[in-house]
């Protein structure tokens, strides 16, 4: 299954690239993540969504009436983007490479010039979902994963909060539940203390986030309720609230991610901390603050999802944090924990995702059968999406 080779490919370049730090050459790297990144450019994606997404690319003709009326086009700037490719191509293949060249060229920039291993970032956009879930699938969230991820890099570190708050503005357009991303700049003010007492602040952010945790999960199903029988759930704006009913708690998803903060934590003290300054404090609080939210919304599997769109600043941070690790052996020990884990990550994604496109769409892959298809292939593609007749 190529992607599976993909990755195995880059984690052995990678442990090159961590072996040779001193000596490795910045063109070879960009070249293996030049050809990596055109691979997947041009791939048509195929996941449990896109059936969806062609769905509503057929059917979108007046985008800023259809946002009021309809759940599927709620989402202002993501239907307007379908209707304006629409009208100047025509073909929802289109559509799909101009998602790719977005979620891409924003991932691409921001890894250019803040992470300090390209080679490394591309392997955790593969293996930590981001490939699989988000660009394949979600179209909404990873459209709008990218324009936070260029923001909090482009913008926080120069303190230009309006700016980042404007692109999060446009995030929303995508993916209304971008509104988590709004007080990220609030936490530098918890950048001090955590400097000064970075386990203490862990506990309480931890335990803080316990009790959230159970209130959410006991109450906030009756508040949505109270809403609901009042207006009922045609209106689009309580789209968000029938996820509230999907009560369904993941017992590997939250090891899971207890696993993600203890290894972030580990990185953190073993890191070489001499030259860091206020943006990297605010990198870690940033991400303890995305597991929070996962804790929040535990019990309904659809929701925990905002965790994910916090989480791609791990594109950046992981690959930075391994490289101030003082000793080679420290660099060997965590970069064995990060392939092993995403490992799993990736098969488990492909895995679910044949299941649901086998069983939700004409056709059926395995991971034995998974498809290349290109944005080119005109004739696969409506074999396994047909448009609507003219």
């Amino acid at each position: 299954m190529y992607v599976l080779l993909i990755f195995a490919l880059l984690g052995a370049a990678c442990v090159w690239t961590i072996w040779k730090e001193e000596e490795r050459k910045q063109k070879i790297e960009w070249v293996i993540y030049g050809l990596t990144a055109l691979l997947f450019l041009i791939r048509f994606s195929i996941g449990q969504d896109i059936g969806g997404y062609a769905w509503m690319f057929e059917r979108v003709q007046n985008p800023f009436s259809e946002v009021l009326t309809s759940h599927m086009m709620r989402n202002v700037l993501y239907t307007l983007l379908n209707y304006l490719v629409k009208i100047t191509f025509g073909e929802f293949r289109w559509f799909v490479l101009l998602s790719n060249v977005i979620i891409l060229g924003l991932c691409t920039w921001v890894i250019r010039r803040h992470s300090r291993n390209p080679v490394f970032s591309m392997f955790l956009f593969i293996g930590s979902g981001m490939l699989e879930v988000y660009y394949s699938s979600g179209l909404k969230q990873g459209i709008a994963m990218a324009l936070y991820l260029f923001a909090f890099y482009e913008f926080l570190p120069k303190k230009k909060y309006l700016l980042y708050e404007l692109f999060i503005l446009l995030a929303l357009g995508f993916q209304e539940i971008s509104v988590v991303l709004i007080p990220i700049p609030l936490f530098l003010k918890l950048v001090k203390p955590f400097q000064k007492h970075p386990y203490r602040m862990t506990l309480i952010i931890s335990a803080v986030a316990w009790i959230l945790a159970w209130f959410v999960n006991e109450y906030l199903i009756y508040f949505e309720y109270m809403i609901t029988d009042h207006t009922g759930y045609a209106p689009v704006w309580t789209h968000l609230l029938a996820y509230f009913h999907r009560r369904s708690f993941s017992y590997a998803g939250s090891a899971m991610e207890i696993v993600f903060l203890a290894g972030i934590l580990l990185l953190y003290h073993f890191a070489d901390k001499k030259d860091w300054k206020e943006f990297r404090y605010l990198e870690i609080i940033t991400f303890a603050y995305s597991c929070v939210l996962y804790f929040l919304c535990a019990g309904y599997s659809i929701m925990s999802r905002t965790s994910d769109m916090i989480q791609i600043i791990l594109l950046v941070l992981v690959p930075n944090l391994v490289h101030e690790l003082p000793a080679l052996s420290k660099k060997a020990i965590a970069f064995a924990g990060l392939f092993a884990l995403n490992a799993v990550l990736l098969y488990t994604d492909l895995h679910v995702k044949c299941v649901q496109v086998s069983e939700n769409e004409v056709f059926s892959i395995s991971m034995e059968r998974f498809p290349y298809v290109t944005v080119f292939e005109k004739e696969r593609i409506h074999a396994m999406y047909p448009p609507d007749p003219d």
